[in-house]
């Protein structure tokens, strides 16, 4: 691209800086998008290959390095070069190549080339730092919860068992929450109780399990030995 633009600018290597225009004349059968034409002009400016600047309102190109070519009668320039801008723009009311260049360069910040098709996209590293979200209210733990928590044997639904010991405090203190999770804690092992059939700790709390008594264990054979048993001969 940068040798195919020798061939339109003028005698003192400045274009006018239209990408459609440049890619009919160096790419006119190439299927490009502008996007392509635009990223490859900054290719060539960030490597001081040209300069891209404005004045009056045009966009205008100026080949670097262009005083080493060899033109015989070379013709006067219909267009300013870059280091006549600020004069320019005192007359024509542009930019000058500085703020201009100030200008890409921030773009070139927010900015990056995709090369799949997408064109320009912004840049996600240089993106405004986003507000943080609020993060919902934690409640604090009810009181004895993480003992109580730590004795049941059946740990599913943390949250709602916080919320079921939260309620259930306002009918038992936290000592008779504990004493009664014992006394399950014994009935279970002495039943021999799997823990998938222990309710989940919600449901013991919301079905005020620290009340059930425990039950004794049924009598043995040498027990009911004196009250009508008869054992086996």
């Amino acid at each position: 691209m940068f040798i195919g633009m020798w061939n339109f600018a003028d005698d003192h290597g400045r274009m006018e800086d239209k990408p459609k225009q440049i890619k009919m004349r160096i790419f006119p059968a190439d299927d490009m998008s502008m996007d392509t034409i635009e990223h490859m002009l900054e290719e060539l400016r960030k490597n001081r290959l040209i300069i891209r600047y404005v004045v009056g309102g045009k966009r205008l190109i100026q080949i670097k390095g262009w005083d080493h070519q060899t033109i015989n009668r070379r013709g006067e320039s219909r267009f300013p070069p870059p280091e006549l801008t600020e004069d320019a723009v005192r007359v024509h009311g542009g930019h000058t190549a500085d703020t201009l260049l100030e200008k890409e360069k921030e773009k070139e910040k927010e900015y990056i080339y995709c090369p799949s098709g997408l064109g320009h996209v912004p840049n996600p590293d240089m993106s405004k730092p986003r507000k943080p979200q609020k993060q919902a209210r934690q409640k604090d733990t009810p009181d004895g919860f993480d003992d109580w928590w730590e004795l049941y044997p059946r740990k599913v639904r943390r949250l709602r068992a916080e919320k079921a010991y939260a309620a259930a405090r306002k009918r038992a203190s936290e000592q008779e929450l504990a004493s009664g999770l014992k006394n399950s804690l014994s009935r279970w092992k002495s039943e021999k109780t799997e823990t998938e059939f222990i309710p989940h700790p919600a449901t013991w709390l919301n079905g005020g399990g620290w009340m059930d008594q425990t039950s004794p264990p049924p009598p043995t054979k040498r027990q009911t030995a004196g009250y009508g048993y008869v054992p086996p001969i």
